[in-house]
C-alpha cells in the first residue's frame, strides 16, 4: 500500500537586505589629490609654476639617458607663445617655471612636452 504525503505550504525567507541598487552600494569613490577648480587668468606677464610626476615602476629620471630625453622634450616643446623658463629634474618629477600667453596656450604647450 502506496502511502501519499499531503503537500505543505512553503514558506519564504525574510527578503534579503543585501544585493540590488540601494546607495552606498558599489566601489567607493576615490579622490584625487589634486583639487580640480577652474584655472586663474593666464597672462604672459605672469610665469606658473607646473609640476609633472612620473607613473611608478619607471626609472629615475636623473639618470644619464632619461636627463637627456627630458631636455630634449623641453627645447622641442619651446613656442613663441609658450616658453620653459627654468626646470628642474628630480628623481620621479620634474618643476618647471612656464610663461604663456595665454590660458589655450598653456593648455596646448602642456599636452605638447607630456
Amino acid at each position: 500500500m502506496r502511502r501519499i504525503q499531503q503537500q505543505t505550504d512553503f514558506e519564504f525567507p525574510e527578503p534579503r537586505t543585501h544585493g540590488g541598487r540601494r546607495k552606498g552600494a558599489g566601489r567607493p569613490k576615490r579622490k584625487s589629490g589634486v583639487a580640480h577648480a577652474a584655472r586663474e587668468r593666464v597672462s604672459r606677464h605672469d610665469p606658473r609654476i607646473v609640476t609633472i610626476k612620473l607613473a611608478q615602476g619607471l626609472p629615475w629620471l636623473r639618470e644619464w639617458l632619461e636627463a637627456r630625453a627630458v631636455t630634449c622634450c623641453i627645447r622641442d616643446a619651446q613656442r613663441a607663445d609658450f616658453r620653459i623658463v627654468h626646470y628642474s629634474i628630480q628623481r620621479d618629477h620634474v618643476h618647471f617655471i612656464i610663461e604663456a600667453n595665454s590660458k589655450s596656450a598653456l593648455s596646448n604647450g602642456m599636452k605638447g612636452l607630456n
